[in-house]
This record gives structure tokens, C-alpha cells and sequence, in this order.
């Protein structure tokens, strides 16, 4: 992505990769829930398929928005279809129940979204948020975890 995009474009690549990995996350689910019932290998290998194609959805997503952003905004989107799948499946939600989750939800989407304007998660030449930069130093670099840390 190149820095002509802008912030509207790194918010559009942020919602896509929510509804992405909230979709991927919702069917793997559903492959899980299918080999825990009948123990079918296809739905096993189908599941895996599906999780390994989230974790490269949410490992490049990160190079456009920030880790918390991405994550609650994939939770949220997934709540939702968890409860819209039950209640295709005629699981009855009681009226105070739907209330709680509609204020938690809505208490999460004021978490995901409720500072995009702010000067930081404009993006930088790399079309990169501000927060979201390219590590010093590696895991794999003896000082990474040292308390002084170089």
C-alpha cells in the first residue's frame, strides 16, 4: 500500500481484515464443531486450512493497523455472528440477555474505534500507522528480553 492512500485507506484495510478474520475465525468454528460431533477427517483438515488462512489474514493486517484495533474490532464482528448462528439454530436469547450484549458490544466498538482521529494513527510514509512500526530488535535477539534491553 502506498502513502497516497492515506489513514481512510489503512481504516478500510483495518475493517476489511476484521470482517475477514471474523468470518474465517466463525467458519473454523464451525469445522471445529463439526469434527467434535462426528469426528469427520475433512472437517478437521478443512479447519486447519481455515485457521492457517486467518493467522496470514491477521499477521498482515498488523502491517496496517494496530494490534488492539484489529483484535477487539475481529472479537466484536465475531460475537455477532456467534449469536446470529444460534439463533439461526432457534437458540432462544432472553430479552435482558440481548441487552447486555448489545451495550458490551457497544462498550468494544467504542474501544476499537473511538480514537481513529487522533494524530498517532495517522499513517506514516510507509502507509504504516504511527504506532505500528517495525521492531529494534527480534524475539530471537538475546537482549530483546534483558531488562535494560540492549
Amino acid at each position: 500500500m502506498s502513502a497516497s492512500t492515506g489513514a481512510t485507506g489503512n481504516v478500510g484495510l483495518a475493517l476489511g481484515a476484521m470482517v475477514a478474520l471474523a468470518a474465517l475465525d466463525l467458519i473454523g468454528a464451525v469445522f471445529a464443531r463439526h469434527w467434535a460431533v462426528h469426528r469427520a477427517p475433512l472437517a478437521l483438515v478443512a479447519g486447519a486450512v481455515v485457521f492457517g488462512i486467518l493467522f496470514l489474514v491477521y499477521a498482515r493486517s498488523l502491517r496496517y493497523a494496530e494490534l488492539t484495533t484489529v483484535t477487539i474490532g475481529w472479537v466484536v464482528l465475531l460475537q455477532v455472528g456467534v449469536v446470529v448462528l444460534e439463533r439461526l439454530d432457534g437458540v432462544a436469547i432472553p430479552p435482558p440477555k440481548v441487552a447486555v450484549i448489545v451495550a458490551i458490544l457497544g462498550l468494544q466498538v467504542v474501544l476499537t474505534f473511538g480514537d481513529l482521529g487522533r494524530p498517532a494513527d495517522r499513517p506514516d510514509e510507509h502507509g504504516r500507522a504511527a504506532s505500528v512500526q517495525p521492531m529494534e530488535r527480534s524475539p530471537s535477539d538475546p537482549s530483546y528480553f534483558s531488562e535494560k534491553g540492549g
